[in-house]
C-alpha cells in the first residue's frame, strides 16, 4: 500500500491548522503533485486512489488519476482530524492564545482531549481499521492527511501514539505504508 499526503496549500505554508475546511491546493501543491505523479506514481501499478472527502485531497487525488488512470474512491475514514478550537488557526496564535492546550498537543497529543476536537485514539481507530481492511488489496494509493498517515505508520511500525509527533510527513511525498 502507498500513501501521499495532499499537495501544498496556502495554509499550509502559513502553518494553520486546516483541518477539514474546504480549501485548494496552491501553485506549489499542483506542481509537486503532477510531479510525483510523473516521476514516481505513474511507474507503480496503482489501480485505486482511496481518498480523504476534503477538497485539497480530492484534488491531488484527481491529478494522480490523470496521470495514472486509476479510479479514485472516496473514504471518509481518510479525511483529517476533526479539529476544534485549532481550525483555521496559526502555530503561532494558538500557542499564544491558549498556551496549555498547545504545549500539551505538542509533547504529549495523545493525551489532548478538547471539546468538539478528535483524539488521536479516534483518529487513529477509524485510519487504522481501513488500513487493516485495503492492507492485502493490490495496487492501492492512499491519498489523506497528515493526522491519519501519521497514525497509519505509527501502527505499521509497533509504536505508540506517544510519537506521533515524532513522524515527519511532507505534502506531496510519497511513502509506502
Amino acid at each position: 500500500m502507498y500513501a501521499i499526503r495532499h499537495g501544498k496549500t496556502d495554509d499550509n505554508a502559513r502553518g494553520i491548522y486546516s483541518g477539514r475546511s474546504c480549501i485548494s491546493l496552491n501553485e506549489v501543491g499542483r506542481r509537486e503533485t503532477y510531479r510525483v505523479a510523473n516521476d514516481e506514481i505513474k511507474y507503480l501499478d496503482i489501480k485505486t486512489i482511496y481518498s480523504s472527502p476534503i477538497w485539497r485531497a480530492k484534488e491531488t487525488a484527481e491529478i494522480i488519476r490523470s496521470v495514472t488512470g486509476a479510479s479514485i474512491v472516496i473514504d471518509d475514514r481518510l479525511t483529517e482530524m476533526e479539529m476544534g478550537l485549532f481550525q483555521d488557526k496559526s502555530e503561532e496564535y494558538l500557542r499564544e492564545t491558549y498556551e496549555e492546550i498547545y504545549w500539551t498537543w505538542v509533547t504529549t497529543p495523545h493525551l489532548l482531549k478538547l471539546e468538539g476536537r478528535e483524539t488521536l485514539q479516534e483518529v487513529h481507530d477509524r485510519a487504522v481499521g481501513f488500513y487493516k481492511e485495503k492492507l492485502w488489496e493490490e495496487g492501492v494509493l492512499v491519498v489523506s492527511h497528515v493526522a491519519p498517515l501519521r497514525c497509519m505508520v505509527l501502527y505499521r511500525m509497533g509504536y505508540p501514539l506517544s510519537n506521533y509527533k515524532k513522524i515527519e510527513i511532507k505534502n506531496a511525498t510519497l511513502f509506502k505504508v
